[in-house]
Parts: C-alpha cells; structure tokens; sequence
C-alpha cells in the first residue's frame, strides 16, 4: 500500500512539474514572438510608405549589416567585434572602480549619520552634474583613450551602487539587529555576518542598473575622447549616413546589455540562495 501512496503522491509533483515547463519558457517565448511581431512591423512600414534607407532602413538591410559587421577580422576597423571590445575593457573597468566605490561608500554611509550627512550631499550634488559636461574636463586631464572613458563609466555606476548599499545596509531587520546586540556581537562582526549579506539583494539589483550605465558611459566618453570603440563607430556611421550600420551597431549593444544583465542574474541567484526567489527580483522588474 505504501508504494501505491508513493506512485499517487507522485503524479500531482509530476503533474505540477510539467505545468511549470511552459511557464518557465513562457518569458522568452513572449520575447521572440514580440521581436518577430516588431521586425514584421517594420518591414511592412518601410514597404508601404516607401521610407528612404536613410531615414529608416529594411530590416533586412540591418541584418546583413550586423552580419558583415560580425564577420570583419578583428583588426579591421570596420569589425564591430573589435570596437565592442575596446568599449567593453572601458565599461569593465568603470564597473569595477565605480562599483567597489560605491559600496564602499555605502558601508560607510551607513554606519554613521555624520559621514552620512557629509558623504550624501556630494554624492547627489554629483549625480546632478551631467556626465556629458564633464567628458571635455577629464580629457583635458587624461586625455584621448581608456582612462577618460573609464571614469566616466565609473562616475554613471558609482551612484546606483551607492543608493542600493546604503539602502540594503539601512534596511536589516530590527530583531536580528536586536539579537546581535544581545549577543554582544561588535559592529563590524554585525556588518559581515548580518548586513552585508541582508543587503546583498539591494547590492545586486544595483548592480543589474550599473552594468547598462557602464556601458552607457563608456560610449559617452567615445563619443567625445576616443580613437576606437562603439561611441567613435556610431559617429563615423552618423557622419555619412549609413543608417543600417547604425542599427546594427545599436543592436548588438542592446544584445550585450541583456547578455551581461543574465550573468548578473544567474550570479545573483548562485551567491543569494537563501533569499526567495521573489526577494531576487530586479527592483526595475514589475511585481505580479
């Protein structure tokens, strides 16, 4: 009797199993089938109103742009691969100054109100600076190449890093904060053992923002101090109007944009088993 329990408890696990496959796929299926829906769109708007490829390019137009944009050896200057890597090395290195910054900064923040106090009004009062205005200053310091790019990553990744710290380190729980405190434990074994890792949640959906505003910052320092890189690509495209390649150059940022938030997110729920999977959730992704 008992093995026959054990078959029937085992058909509705099976059961539930197999109704959990489709929604697991569901996500990037709805994806694929929104792109389709798009590239159709735009196909049939360039057909019909007969849009200049200077304007509006065919799909068709971009993707084989993309493909001989892929294809060029990597010495080529013409090799999206080649100036992708050099943005990349510049993100790369933002994220890792900026992000260590920023943490930091949050640690600090917030374990007490007076570098709270002193650290917060400057961290904003840079926030407010746009970053554009102050590529020409870092160039005229660092000048041309991966130094000016690289800072200014870091300065886009040092403030989201820095809120979602300080936020996760300010928001522990009261119990296990009073519990510590009962057992005696000194502030900077509270840190390690019970803020830092209650935070690492907040820490990571900042992380999830950062990574898109290295890249962001990256390009913006190409665009004004750089002799390669995607930034300099995009106005070497724009200055002769070939639109195609501007939208394979585009998309092929979006793709590594979505390709580095996934390993931010597999690496999330790797480090952050403990914490439900609601509770890993981006803080930009839409509550159910």
């Amino acid at each position: 009797m008992s093995a026959v329990n054990a078959a029937a408890s085992a058909r509705p696990r099976a059961g539930r199993a197999r109704r959990r496959l489709p929604e697991r796929l569901r996500p990037p299926i709805t994806v694929l089938l929104g792109l389709v829906v798009l590239v159709a769109l735009w196909h049939v708007a360039v057909e019909i109103f007969n849009i200049r490829p200077y304007l509006l390019p065919a799909p068709l137009d971009v993707g084989q742009a993309l493909y001989r944009g892929l294809t060029a050896p990597l010495n080529s200057r013409v090799s999206l691969v080649f100036h992708l890597i050099i943005t990349f090395r510049a993100a790369g290195l933002g994220l890792l100054v900026g992000g260590l910054l920023g943490v930091l900064a949050g640690v600090f923040a917030a374990s007490s109100r007076v570098v709270d106090g002193f650290l917060s009004s400057y961290v904003f009062a840079l926030q407010g600076l746009p970053k554009v205005a102050i590529a020409p200053l870092l160039m005229i310091w660092f000048g041309f190449g991966l130094t000016t790019k690289a800072l200014l990553a870091a300065f886009l990744v040092f403030f989201p890093m820095f809120v979602n710290t300080y936020t996760g380190l300010t928001t522990v729980d009261r119990g296990y904060e009073r519990l510590f405190t009962a057992l005696r434990a000194g502030p900077l074994q509270t840190l390690m053992q019970l803020r830092l890792p209650g935070a690492l949640v907040m820490i990571f959906a900042g992380l999830e923002i950062a990574v898109v505003q290295a890249l962001l910052g990256a390009i913006v320092g190409e665009f004004v101090a750089a002799e390669a890189g995607m930034g300099i690509l995009l106005k070497q495209y724009q200055a002769v109007s070939n639109t195609a390649a501007m939208f394979a150059a585009l998309i092929l940022l979006a793709m590594t944009g979505v390709v580095l938030n996934g390993i931010i997110r597999l690496l999330r729920g790797r480090l952050i088993y403990w914490a439900p999977e609601r509770s890993q959730q981006s803080t930009l992704a839409p509550s159910e």
